[in-house]
Parts: structure tokens; C-alpha cells; sequence
């Protein structure tokens, strides 16, 4: 986990942008940015997308 979080912060400091999708609960409380994506629902809005940030 600590390679993983280490290389993303890397390339975030090499002024990248990079994507993770997680099911990973370690993984996703140690990113600093979280992208929300809440699914429509049945007969009523539609998808609502948020920015979350630590």
C-alpha cells in the first residue's frame, strides 16, 4: 500500500493528474481528493458527480 500511495504522490508532484478507482477502503482514506460519484436514481435525477478534499 505504501509503494502504491507513494508513486501516486510522485507523479501528483511531477504535475500529473492520475484516476484511481478503489474498493480498497486503506486506499481511498489515504487519498487527499475524491471525485463522488452517486448513481441516478430509478424514475429521478440523474447522476450527481462531487469533489471531496482533505
Amino acid at each position: 500500500m505504501d509503494t502504491v500511495v507513494s508513486a501516486l504522490e510522485k507523479l501528483q508532484s511531477a504535475q500529473m493528474s492520475v484516476g484511481v478507482i478503489s474498493h480498497v477502503p486503506e486506499l481511498r482514506a489515504r487519498l487527499p481528493r475524491k471525485l463522488i460519484v452517486e448513481p441516478a436514481e430509478p424514475g429521478g435525477r440523474g447522476s450527481r458527480v462531487r469533489l471531496e478534499t482533505f
